[in-house]
């Protein structure tokens, strides 16, 4: 679709580009012709029951200026349904990231933790669980920057003091599904992991305690560790957070065994597809890995960054 075949909303956006028009979370790539800058456009469809909320919440969060968190710009509420109005970020998630060059070292994990930690500890302190931290909601920009998609509609049955530990537990298992050897043998990033996914979810550290702790540890860590290669799923799947970490003090390390083991729930848009941190993922056919990683080398650049 483009600004031939549809208005303007609110006389200033253009829809210059559908995105994945089978979603449904219909997203444009579009332009704001008052500030003469990119932006992504995405439909605000929830429940009637869910709406009043949810535009409350995505309101709140266009209140919220911070380097690591990708920016509401603007709720247009006239249109039917609403329209969400969001930073174009360009640059590759975290997940082809990883895929395109492995698995991170200790150091390089804290490093964009503290960032994403300190992105989420802003978004509760607007009021707002984001309900949907995974790989494919952080994108990394130039000068090892990373940016954390911001959630636009509300997670339903997550709120207050166990949807805000439920973000930090997610941000956990993130940080450990991307790390390059396992957090017992990490060092100091080990224990802060440890404490961000307490199977007590009153005993998990806060996002603003987490960013302080994975910031010193980043300080602190050696320099980087070689890996152990790249991510073993297909490139058909989002990279989850599928291993979760059995604290250091276990010493241990638990893999996920089988592939796509669970639902999970929308997060973020990158290139279209709404991914989370959520279900086991597996790997594929011995027989698919030249293809895998023949698409890995084209994959990375843009992500919009849209609306949960």
């Amino acid at each position: 679709m483009s600004s031939d075949t549809a208005p303007r909303a609110a006389g200033r956006y253009e829809r210059v580009l559908v995105r994945d028009p089978g979603s449904s979370h219909p997203t444009w790539l579009g332009r704001d012709t008052v500030l003469q800058r990119s932006v992504v456009l995405q439909q605000l469809v929830v429940a009637p029951e869910h709406l009043a909320q949810a535009l409350r919440e995505a309101r709140a969060l266009t209140a919220v200026d911070h380097p690591n968190l990708a920016a509401v710009h603007d709720v247009v509420a006239d249109e039917d349904p609403p329209l969400v109005v969001l930073e174009l970020v360009d640059g590759p998630t975290l997940t082809a990231l990883v895929r395109e060059h492995g698995r991170r070292s200790p150091r390089e994990v804290a490093l964009v933790g503290s960032q994403v930690a300190a992105a989420l500890a802003a978004v509760h302190r607007a009021g707002v669980v984001h309900g949907g931290v995974g790989p494919s909601s952080v994108v990394m920009g130039p000068g090892d920057e990373a940016k954390l998609a911001p959630p636009a509609t509300p997670e339903h049955g997550l709120a207050g003091e166990s949807g805000r530990s439920a973000d930090v537990w997610a941000l956990g298992r993130t940080l450990d599904a991307v790390l390059a050897v396992r957090p017992d043998t990490a060092g100091a990033i080990g224990p802060v992991l440890a404490a961000m996914v307490a199977d007590d979810s009153h005993s998990r550290i806060t996002a603003a305690e987490a960013s302080a702790r994975l910031a010193e540890v980043a300080q602190e860590a050696p320099a980087p560790v070689v890996g152990f290669g790249l991510f073993p799923w297909d490139d058909g799947e989002d990279v989850a957070a599928t291993r979760p970490v059995r604290a250091a003090r276990e010493g241990r390390h638990t893999r996920a065994a089988s592939a796509g083991g669970g639902a999970a729930q929308p997060a973020a848009v990158a290139g279209g597809a709404l991914q989370t941190a959520g279900a086991d993922g597996g790997p594929p056919d011995s027989g698919s890995t030249a293809t895998g990683r023949d698409r890995r080398r084209r994959r990375g650049g843009l992500l919009l960054v849209g609306v949960a």
